[in-house]
């Protein structure tokens, strides 16, 4: 078989997207395999790189996996396949997935103190918004939000990253809620999804990592 794409659910709505407006105007030739992982595994890079050598292993059938992750805190690192070519953006997270690229981020005025977020993002049981509610019920509202405030001191600023996924207003009443807890502003950023349009239709160019088989993922590879 030609083509595997591991894909952390986060990224789900947008491939949805991307695979319904591909479908529409015919440009996709044939659908990929698409395993879908559990977003819980980012909580540790090492479980996540667990998770994922564990899905590669299991899949021998395939010419091609792509992985679409980041580098993920270092978690896609010596990550190899015995049996077919691993191809994985060249990107440091999911972030810039949605954002085009780390160039393209880097353009964003201020991103460096950007806390961006996507519905997926928002949607997560261990994003900002998620994990904020829990330690309301835990702490209360008043300590809950001074000890957030010291997490993300180096922020100032909230992306909403406009992907054309989903309708930004099904997330706006939460992210207003934050910036008012949080002494934060927001803007919205429009989103690129070019890089993962092009892993969906097997496009392989410089955007893309490519090891072949029995390499391993190295830091240098994303330099």
């Amino acid at each position: 078989m030609e083509n595997l794409i591991i894909i952390c659910e986060v990224l789900k709505n947008e491939v949805n997207f991307l695979i319904e407006k591909m479908i529409k105007s015919n440009t996709i030739k044939s659908m990929p395999e698409i395993i879908y992982v559990d977003s819980k595994y980012h909580n540790n890079p090492d479980n996540l790189k667990l998770k994922l050598q564990e899905i590669i292993d299991q899949n021998k059938e395939y010419e091609r996996i792509t992985l679409l992750y980041g580098q993920c805190g270092n978690a896609v690192l010596e990550l190899k396949s015995d049996y077919s070519k691993l191809v994985m953006p060249k990107v440091s997270d999911c972030i810039s997935l949605y954002l085009g690229g780390n160039d393209k981020r880097k353009q964003i005025k201020d991103s460096e103190r950007t806390y961006f977020f996507s519905k997926g993002y928002m949607e997560n049981d261990n994003s900002l918004y998620s994990e904020m509610l829990k330690l309301k019920e835990k702490y209360g509202e008043e300590d809950a939000i001074d000890m957030y405030k010291m997490v993300i001191c180096n922020y100032r600023h909230i992306g909403v990253i406009d992907t054309k996924a989903y309708d930004l207003e099904d997330i706006m009443d939460k992210i207003k809620s934050l910036c008012d807890d949080l002494d934060l502003n927001y803007e919205v950023v429009e989103g690129d999804l070019s890089i993962m349009e092009k892993a969906l239709l097997g496009i392989v160019d410089d955007s893309f990592i490519i090891k072949e088989i029995g390499e391993k993922v190295s830091y240098k590879d994303f330099e």
